[in-house]
């Protein structure tokens, strides 16, 4: 560097990547040091013992190299929007974890039980779980956080109780198995690809 001359100071997003990069080369876990850049998901990098979660937006039609279980997680979640599934006492007590807990758009709180008594009990709807924008974030190797947006559809197509969720997902006994979740009301969102209505069936 010429004397009497200053770097110029580095931009925000060069010092977001060096750190990042700086966190996955440090990182003990391998597939990170050779698949940190390969493209958008979420992982976890530890340094030091401490954990960074890393959360990027995941696009499940246009992302091949997203988190294996990723999809299968969506495919359980939107499988408890169906009513059908939700009767179903085999299927959720197989979905989720036995100290499940549910805090509701309106504030409630559910536990296992009472959530297992509402979905026995629902009947037929005049409508249909839209939801979108799903992102995934790596809480550890047994543990992930899923989100996404949803909405009401009406038979005439109209859309209401516009909703932001997040889902806890633990895996025991190699199955995976809702912990938490929790709904919160939002303003409209432009609504987009409907990933509740394309996913196939499963087979619990």
């Amino acid at each position: 560097m010429i004397k009497g001359l200053k770097a110029a100071p580095m931009p925000p997003i060069q010092k977001l990547l060096k750190l990042k990069l700086v966190r996955e080369l440090e990182s003990p876990i391998p597939y990170l040091r050779s698949k940190f850049f390969e493209g958008p998901r979420s992982q976890t990098c530890k340094v030091h013992e401490m954990v960074y979660p890393i959360s990027i937006d995941l696009n499940l039609t246009g992302n091949p190299k997203m988190m294996p279980d990723m999809e299968q997680l969506i495919r359980y979640e939107t499988a408890l929007h169906c009513v059908e599934v939700r009767r179903n006492q085999v299927a959720v007590k197989k979905l989720l974890s036995p100290d499940f807990r549910e805090t509701g758009k309106s504030g409630s709180s559910y536990d296992f039980n009472m959530i297992i008594a509402i979905m026995k009990s629902e009947e037929n709807r005049e409508w249909q779980i839209h939801s979108q924008d799903y992102q995934c974030t790596l809480l550890s190797e047994s543990v992930r956080l899923l989100l996404y947006r949803t909405a009401h559809c009406d038979r005439q197509g109209n859309y209401s109780d516009f909703c932001k969720r997040a889902s806890t997902w633990v895996l025991n006994n190699e199955q995976w198995q809702m912990k938490y979740h929790q709904g919160t009301p939002c303003e409209a969102f432009k609504i987009g690809e409907n990933i509740s209505a394309k996913q196939p069936a499963i087979n619990l």
